[in-house]
């Protein structure tokens, strides 16, 4: 695999436990081989339980400020990440909430993640197997698609990066063969 300057990571199932905090394992050792080669480094996740939250009220849902302080629980567990930009959408199709509820929930969601570099929105070309987050990063890195790799769990993952025209990577395959550049 050619040398990518641009290592995109899913979230849950990929860096860490489903919907916790605990890194998995080779994880910590992986990001920072990639960071000491000056490698970037960037998050792209579906986190569409805020919306269902705000739908539902119901508690076992992250709000804004839990899913905040996710973000930098598991930034001070990784600490290469403390340094990414995290793309995170929390838009689903599946939930009827008003646009102006979604923007509070954006606005809210990225400043608890305060002082991580979180971009949210709530837009349908995000949510993954759309490809909206990590063209985003793309851009927001200054590199091309052929520049980028997407490392993630699911199919939809694979599919947004192919969508996005990059390469892809199973998650246990890029841990497990300890492919770093």
């Amino acid at each position: 695999m050619s040398e990518k300057k641009l290592y995109i990571f899913d979230l849950d199932n990929t860096l860490v436990e489903k919907w916790g905090v605990t890194p998995l394992p080779g994880v910590l050792m992986h990001l920072t081989t990639l960071e000491q080669n000056g490698c970037a480094i960037a998050i792209a996740t579906n986190q569409a339980g805020i919306a269902w939250g705000a739908l539902t009220k119901r508690e076992q849902f992250p709000t804004p400020a839990s899913l905040g302080a996710r973000c930098i629980e598991i930034a001070q567990l990784l600490p290469p990440l403390q340094h990414a930009h995290w793309f995170i959408a929390i838009h689903d199709a599946r939930v009827r909430l008003s646009a102006r509820r979604y923007t509070t929930l954006v606005a809210a969601t990225e400043q608890t993640g305060e002082p991580l570099t979180l971009h949210v929105a709530a837009v349908p070309d995000w949510r993954k197997p759309q490809p909206g987050m990590l063209i985003t990063a793309c851009e927001r890195y200054n590199v091309t698609e052929d520049e980028a790799i997407f490392i993630g769990d699911m199919d939809a993952d694979a599919e947004a990066a192919q969508t996005a025209g990059m390469d892809f990577v199973s998650a246990e395959e890029f841990f497990k063969t300890g492919e770093s550049s």
